[in-house]
């Protein structure tokens, strides 16, 4: 197994704004590790960065468990949960659009689950988008 690079508050950020990549990064490392690369750095999840999760859903780039693991990092502020406890990140969303953030983002943490988890189809995916900006 290759070495995990050095986190930056830069990938964490990354992993919020939902950079496949980043989320990736964040994947392979100790959540210790997370903790340390965001320091005291406020995170905070904008309706930008959901809707761009949506957009890429549409566009087939994101996958379903690709946006369920997104979700769910900035939903519980975690990816890899420590034995004996983990300290969440935490993750603020933008007050001017938190309902509807709080709304996409439980609907794609619920992916994958027995009941009701199934993916977001195309309308489904439009009316979340459209949420976000009224």
């Amino acid at each position: 197994m290759e070495p995990t690079p050095s986190l930056t508050i830069d990938t964490v950020s990354a992993a919020v704004n939902g950079s496949p990549e980043a989320l990736t990064a964040l994947g392979r490392a100790p959540h210790h590790e997370l903790l340390a690369a965001s320091g005291e750095s406020p995170l905070i999840l904008g309706r930008d960065a959901v809707a761009a999760v949506l957009d890429g859903m549409a566009a087939g780039s994101v996958s379903g468990a690709d946006a369920q693991a997104w979700a769910s990092f900035v939903r519980w502020g975690y990816i890899n949960p420590e034995p004996g406890g983990t300290r969440p990140l935490s993750i603020d969303y933008d007050p001017a659009a938190e309902d509807a953030i709080v709304e996409v983002v439980g609907r794609l943490d619920e992916i994958g689950d027995l009941i009701d988890g199934e993916e977001p189809g195309p309308d489904e995916l439009a009316n979340l988008r459209a949420a976000l900006y009224t």
